[in-house]
C-alpha cells in the first residue's frame, strides 16, 4: 500500500493507525515486522526508513515514527 504524505521539515512526524484487509476487518498482527519507507518523489531511489512499532497486535494498531533529525 502507499500513501502520500506531508511531512515538515525539522519537525517530528508520527502517525497512529489501524491495518485493514480488503473486507474491512482488523488485521491481527501478532508475530509480524513492519517496515516502512519515504521518498522524496516516485523518481528518486534513495529512501529514509520510518520506525515502526506495533501499539496493540490484536487491534491492528501501529505508529510510525521519523526524528526531526531524520526530517531536517
Amino acid at each position: 500500500m502507499s500513501y502520500n504524505l506531508e511531512i515538515v521539515q525539522g519537525t517530528d512526524y508520527q502517525r497512529t493507525f489501524t491495518v485493514y484487509d480488503i473486507y474491512n476487518n482488523i488485521v491481527p498482527l501478532s508475530g509480524f515486522t513492519l517496515t516502512a519507507h519515504v521518498r522524496r518523489n516516485h523518481t528518486v531511489t534513495d529512501y529514509v526508513s520510518f520506525t515502526m512499532t506495533i501499539l496493540n497486535a490484536n487491534q491492528g494498531r501501529v505508529q510510525m515514527t521519523l526524528p526531526h533529525t531524520i526530517t531536517s
